[in-house]
Protein backbone atom coordinates (compact mmCIF):
# COMPACT_ATOMS: atom_id res chain seq x y z
CA UNK A 1 0.00 0.00 0.00
CA UNK A 2 1.21 3.35 -1.42
CA UNK A 3 1.29 5.86 2.29
CA UNK A 4 0.29 8.86 -0.10
CA UNK A 5 -2.94 7.49 -1.14
CA UNK A 6 -5.39 9.28 0.44
CA UNK A 7 -8.90 10.65 -0.64
CA UNK A 8 -9.28 14.38 -1.21
CA UNK A 9 -10.93 15.10 1.64
CA UNK A 10 -8.12 13.16 3.52
CA UNK A 11 -5.23 15.74 1.48
CA UNK A 12 -7.10 19.28 2.62
CA UNK A 13 -6.72 17.39 6.29
CA UNK A 14 -2.93 17.30 5.78
CA UNK A 15 -2.80 20.76 4.00
CA UNK A 16 -4.76 22.33 6.76
CA UNK A 17 -1.97 21.08 9.60
CA UNK A 18 0.92 22.12 7.29
CA UNK A 19 2.01 19.29 5.17
CA UNK A 20 1.68 18.50 1.40
CA UNK A 21 0.40 15.28 1.92
CA UNK A 22 0.50 12.52 3.86
CA UNK A 23 4.23 11.08 2.89
CA UNK A 24 5.58 14.63 3.86
CA UNK A 25 3.37 14.33 6.76
CA UNK A 26 5.04 10.48 7.88
CA UNK A 27 8.37 11.83 6.94
CA UNK A 28 8.28 14.70 9.21
CA UNK A 29 7.50 12.13 12.20
CA UNK A 30 10.58 10.14 11.23
CA UNK A 31 12.49 12.92 12.41
CA UNK A 32 11.52 12.36 15.75
CA UNK A 33 10.61 8.26 16.05
CA UNK A 34 11.84 5.36 14.08
CA UNK A 35 11.08 5.35 10.25
CA UNK A 36 10.35 1.46 10.18
CA UNK A 37 7.71 2.07 12.60
CA UNK A 38 6.43 5.25 11.78
CA UNK A 39 5.68 3.67 8.57
CA UNK A 40 4.74 0.53 9.61
CA UNK A 41 2.32 2.07 12.09
CA UNK A 42 0.82 4.10 9.25
CA UNK A 43 -0.08 1.50 6.80
CA UNK A 44 -1.88 -0.58 9.70
CA UNK A 45 -3.64 1.98 10.91
CA UNK A 46 -4.26 3.97 7.58
CA UNK A 47 -5.19 7.51 7.39
CA UNK A 48 -7.58 7.92 9.44
CA UNK A 49 -5.81 7.14 12.48
CA UNK A 50 -2.64 9.94 11.28
CA UNK A 51 -3.21 12.41 13.88
CA UNK A 52 -4.80 10.51 16.89
CA UNK A 53 -4.28 6.49 17.19
CA UNK A 54 -0.37 6.91 15.04
CA UNK A 55 0.82 9.67 17.52
CA UNK A 56 -0.58 7.14 20.43
CA UNK A 57 0.93 4.24 19.43
CA UNK A 58 4.50 5.88 18.67
CA UNK A 59 4.63 7.42 21.93
CA UNK A 60 4.05 4.37 23.74
CA UNK A 61 6.50 3.13 21.94
CA UNK A 62 8.64 5.74 22.53
CA UNK A 63 8.15 5.72 26.26
CA UNK A 64 9.18 2.33 26.57
CA UNK A 65 11.96 1.18 23.81
CA UNK A 66 12.07 -2.07 25.40
CA UNK A 67 8.49 -2.82 23.71
CA UNK A 68 9.83 -2.28 20.21
CA UNK A 69 10.76 -5.94 19.67
CA UNK A 70 7.61 -6.76 20.88
CA UNK A 71 5.34 -4.19 18.77
CA UNK A 72 7.25 -5.16 15.62
CA UNK A 73 6.25 -8.80 16.37
CA UNK A 74 2.96 -8.02 16.65
CA UNK A 75 2.98 -6.08 13.56
CA UNK A 76 4.44 -8.26 11.18
CA UNK A 77 2.12 -10.70 12.72
CA UNK A 78 -0.99 -8.41 11.72
CA UNK A 79 0.50 -7.77 8.14
CA UNK A 80 0.58 -11.75 7.49
CA UNK A 81 -2.91 -12.28 8.68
Amino acid sequence: MNPDQTTEAQLQVYLAQGYRHRTHYLESLCDEYDSEMVYTLAVLLGPSEDFDGLITALEDAADDPATDAAYFQMLEECRRA
